[in-house]
C-alpha cells in the first residue's frame, strides 16, 4: 500500500490496487465518527456505443442510469435499501454522462459496510421481471423531468455546444430509449463495464485503511470477472458549435435566465498539465465575472442579476465554458458579459488573492467526510489520479502563465441559450 503525504495539508492519501486491478483510495479522518465508502463505475450515459472482442454493440440511451436502478436488486423481493437500513446507514447512487456511482455513509459495522456495497454493485441479480418493472418507475421520471425548467436548461446548452458529443442527449434517455431496453442489453453492460479494473473506491473518514484492504481483497477474491476486451468508440467533437442561439419559452420560468456559452480547442492548450490548467481557468473566470469581480458588483447595483454561475468542462477534444446569468434585462447583462469575456485581466494583486482563497480551500475541504470524497472521486475520473502536491501547483501559478493561457483562449465559437415565460 502506498502513502502519499499531501503536502502542506497534513494529510495522507493512502492507495493500493487490489490482485485483481481495482484501484482504491483512502483518507482517514480520525476527528470524525462517520465514514465514506463510494464505488465508481467508468460507465455513463455517453458510453452506448463499443466494441467486446471486435464486435460492434450499440445499447440504448439511458442505459446507464437503468441499470443503476435495477443494480440495487438483491432478489425478486429484496433491494440494497433494506439491507443497508438494516444497519442505519444510507445510501445512494447517481450517473452521469461519464461515471456512476454508488455509495454508502454510516457510523458502525464497516466490514458489513463494505462488503455490502461491493458485492450488490458487483454481484447481478436481474430478470425480465425487474427490467419490466423498473422500466414503468423510469419512465415516470423521465415524464417528471420533462418538466424541471433547470434540466431543459442544461440540454438545451448541450445541445447548442455539441455536434458529435452525447452530452446533448438526455442521460435518462427517452420513455422509447427505455421501453426498448432488454436484459440481454443490461447484463451485456454490467459484464463488461462492471468490472475491477474500469471501477474504483474511495473511502473517507474514521476507518482502519489497513483493515479496509484486507475486507476488500477477501472479498472479491470469490469473484470472477469478464477479460473481454472493450473499445468504447466516440466520435471526435469538432470545436464549432452546434446551434448558435437556442429560445425556450416555459411558463415555469419565473425570472427569465441568459445563458453564454464557448467552445475552445483543447489541443490549444496541450503543453499545460490538466490540473493547472483547470486551476487557472478558475482564476481568470472567478476574478472577471467571480461573486467579488468588478463586473459582478455593477451587475448586481444595477439589478441586472439576481444570480449567476459558471463553470467549465475539459472534454477529450474541446473545452467549454458556461456562464448563466438570471436577468429580466438579459439583453444588457448578454452584452456586459460578453464585453467582459473579450476583454479578460488580472493583476498580480488579484492573482495573490486568488491563489490565497484557493489554499485555504483546500484545507477547509479536509474536515468534511462527503466533500473530500467527492473530491477525490472527482480527481480520479477527471486526471486519473489525486495529486499530492495541490498547495505547490497553486501557489506556484505564476501571473504569466495566467496571461500566457488568457491570451489562447479563442471566443469565437460561441453559443447563447434564452429562457423566458
Amino acid at each position: 500500500m502506498q502513502k502519499i503525504k499531501l503536502k502542506k495539508v497534513d494529510q495522507v492519501l493512502y492507495y493500493d490496487v487490489i490482485s485483481n486491478g481495482l484501484p482504491v483510495y483512502m483518507l482517514v479522518n480520525k476527528n470524525v465518527k462517520d465514514f465514506h465508502i463510494s464505488f465508481t463505475v467508468r460507465y455513463g450515459a455517453i458510453h452506448t456505443e463499443f466494441k467486446v472482442n471486435d464486435k460492434y454493440y450499440k445499447v440504448s440511451d439511458g442505459i446507464a442510469h437503468f441499470l443503476e436502478h435495477v443494480n440495487f436488486n438483491i432478489d425478486d423481493n429484496v433491494t440494497a435499501h433494506n439491507l443497508f437500513q438494516k444497519l442505519g446507514s444510507r445510501i445512494n447512487a447517481y450517473t452521469t454522462f461519464d461515471h456512476t456511482s454508488y455509495w454508502v455513509i454510516s457510523n458502525s459495522s464497516f466490514k458489513k459496510n463494505l462488503n455490502l456495497l461491493l458485492d450488490y454493485v458487483q454481484k447481478s441479480y436481474f430478470t425480465e421481471k425487474i427490467i419490466n418493472k423498473e422500466k414503468g418507475i423510469i419512465v415516470e421520471e423521465i415524464r417528471r423531468a420533462k418538466s424541471e425548467i433547470n434540466r431543459k436548461a442544461l440540454y438545451a446548452t448541450n445541445e447548442s455546444l455539441f455536434i458529435k458529443d452525447k452530452r446533448r442527449i438526455s442521460v435518462l434517455g427517452t420513455e422509447d430509449n427505455v421501453n426498448g431496453i432488454t436484459l440481454d442489453e443490461v447484463k451485456l453492460v454490467h459484464e463488461n463495464f462492471y468490472r475491477p479494473n474500469n471501477m474504483f473506491v474511495v473511502i473517507t473518514g474514521n476507518f482502519n485503511p489497513e483493515e479496509a484492504i484486507k475486507i476488500i481483497e477477501e472479498n472479491q477474491k470469490e469473484k470472477h470477472f469478464s477479460n473481454n476486451k472493450v473499445e468504447v468508440i466516440q466520435e471526435r467533437e469538432p470545436v464549432e458549435v452546434s446551434k448558435k442561439l437556442i429560445e425556450i419559452h416555459d411558463k415555469q420560468v419565473e425570472i427569465p435566465r441568459v445563458i453564454l456559452n464557448y467552445k475552445l480547442d483543447i489541443k490549444k492548450f496541450k503543453k499545460y498539465d490538466l490540473e493547472l490548467l483547470d486551476y487557472i481557468f478558475c482564476i481568470i473566470l472567478t476574478n472577471n465575472i467571480g461573486y467579488t469581480s468588478d463586473l459582478r458588483e455593477k451587475l448586481e447595483k444595477e439589478e441586472l442579476i439576481s444570480s449567476m454561475f459558471y463553470d467549465t468542462e475539459f472534454l477529450d477534444d474541446v473545452i467549454t465554458i458556461t456562464i448563466g446569468m438570471y436577468s429580466k434585462k438579459g439583453e444588457k447583462t448578454l452584452e456586459l458579459v460578453r464585453d467582459k469575456m473579450h476583454n479578460l485581466q488580472i493583476t498580480e494583486e488579484e492573482l495573490e488573492r486568488r491563489r490565497k482563497v484557493s489554499i485555504a480551500n483546500i484545507i477547509y475541504e479536509y474536515d468534511y467526510v462527503s466533500r473530500v470524497n467527492s473530491s477525490i472521486v472527482f480527481s480520479v475520473l477527471k486526471y486519473n489520479k489525486v495529486y499530492d502536491n495541490l498547495y505547490d501547483l497553486y501557489n506556484n501559478v505564476t501571473l504569466k502563465e495566467v496571461k500566457e493561457v488568457m491570451s489562447l483562449i479563442d471566443l469565437n465559437n460561441e453559443s447563447v441559450v434564452l429562457l423566458n415565460k
